[in-house]
């Protein structure tokens, strides 16, 4: 046989084997998590993805009958650019205009809160005050204040309820110790579903369970693959299933979707100025508890102000003041684990705890933090909120730390 039809007859062979491998892949795929799931996943190069809304079906969540006005100050603009310019070296943008900066760093919005007065609101990259902005993981930090409220109207006992009394038809809590806390601080030492059913043959874009929990249209039955791993309380893991399940009791208990829990707690009770959404698993399924929350700007903002003001609401307690604190100031608390936070290269300088983030040299702040640089900050030592909502942080290593110095440079 010729050298030529001898590489002829070998490609054949390849690509015969090639095509055999992946229809194997897509065969076990489909059979395991069905076509919804599969076609998700072949059509899904990137997740996250700001486009979520676009992609997923939602659920409604009602507007505040009567908008809660955040006033303004029309000085605020040019104290902000001011604070922008002092800090600006420090974050690759000496010389910029924050405007100029928004727009280079794919930002779609930027609004500062200080001392309860609008002090600057900006958009950029095709967005506007009417944008609905997707939260990403700013989700976990909004489920945090839905189980404060759950706890304060006796839905839920308490952060150390035993988390297979929530959610007893989840085996692979049974016997474990693993409380709502241990959840909410990512140190639960959970293990889910991450099958190789080929070996080194499976494909990973099919087969990793953490795209299975963003992609699947049926949440519940992946979250039910948990099984006890490490030690409760041992070491700090993120992992999107520990929102999932935290957001799966809170609907077992209150008898309430997220969203309708959500809306009647806290959306209609701090005076937003428009409808928001959940992105949910499949139409009529579950939220996707971990993200997924798309809102206006400004009732980000509102929300942000509920943490500064610890649970109060122009007079009303919304929340109870002291489980706020005890969640939004909890950053600190897994410091003393086995295996902290501290000592994970990718958090360094960070603190994480209940679905808050911190930042280890401002004790006092708290932030809900999404990919892609969705940011949320809470600045009790400057009394303000910053908002930052985007796409990517390949410019900016850190939204938190920027915010946080922005805040620091506010007028005193």
């Amino acid at each position: 046989m010729s050298l030529r039809r001898s590489l002829l007859a070998g490609s054949i062979l390849v690509g015969g084997a090639a095509a055999t491998v992946v229809a194997a892949n897509l065969g076990i795929g489909l059979q395991r998590y069905g076509p919804t799931y599969l076609r998700r996943t072949l059509t899904r190069r990137w997740i996250p993805d700001l486009r979520d809304p676009e992609y997923f079906p939602a659920r409604p969540i009602r507007a505040a009958d009567r908008a809660f006005l955040l006033p303004v100050d029309p000085d605020g603009p040019e104290h902000v650019e001011a604070a922008f310019a002092s800090i600006a070296g420090r974050h690759g943008a000496s010389g910029e205009t924050l405007d100029g900066f928004l727009a280079r760093t794919r930002s779609t919005s930027l609004l500062v809160l200080h001392r309860d007065r609008l002090i600057r609101e900006s958009y950029a990259n095709g967005a506007s005050d009417t944008s609905l902005l997707t939260s990403m993981s700013m989700a976990k930090s909004v489920l945090s204040l839905l189980v404060v409220a759950a706890i304060a109207d006796g839905y839920i006992p308490s952060l150390d309820v035993q988390a297979e009394t929530l959610l007893p038809d989840i085996g692979g809590l049974r016997g474990t110790g693993i409380t709502l806390r241990h959840l909410m601080h990512m140190v639960s030492g959970l293990r889910f579903e991450n099958p190789r059913p080929l070996g080194w043959l499976s494909w990973e874009h099919i087969f990793d369970g953490e795209r299975v929990s963003y992609l699947t249209p049926d949440i519940v039955s992946h979250l039910a693959t948990a099984r006890a791993g490490q030690t409760p309380g041992s070491h700090f893991s993120y992992d999107d299933r520990s929102a999932q399940l935290v957001g799966l009791a809170i609907e077992r208990a209150t008898g309430r979707t997220v969203s309708a829990w959500l809306e009647e707690r806290l959306w209609r009770r701090i005076g937003t100025e428009a409808g928001a959404t959940w992105v949910l698993d499949r139409k009529g399924g579950h939220e996707r508890m971990e993200s997924g929350i798309n809102a206006r700007a400004r009732d980000w903002l509102r929300l942000g102000r509920l943490v500064l003001r610890e649970g109060d609401w122009e007079g009303t307690a919304v929340l109870p003041r002291q489980l706020v604190r005890e969640v939004t100031h909890a950053p600190q608390i897994i410091a003393g684990l086995a295996d902290p936070i501290s000592r994970q290269p990718e958090y360094a300088g960070r603190s994480y705890g209940l679905f808050w983030w911190g930042l280890v040299d401002e004790p006092q702040d708290c932030l809900a933090e999404g990919a892609l640089g969705q940011v949320l900050y809470v600045a009790r030592s400057h009394d303000a909120v910053l908002l930052r909502t985007g796409g990517g942080t390949r410019d900016v290593p850190s939204w938190a730390t920027l915010l946080r110095d922005l805040a620091a440079a506010l007028p005193a």
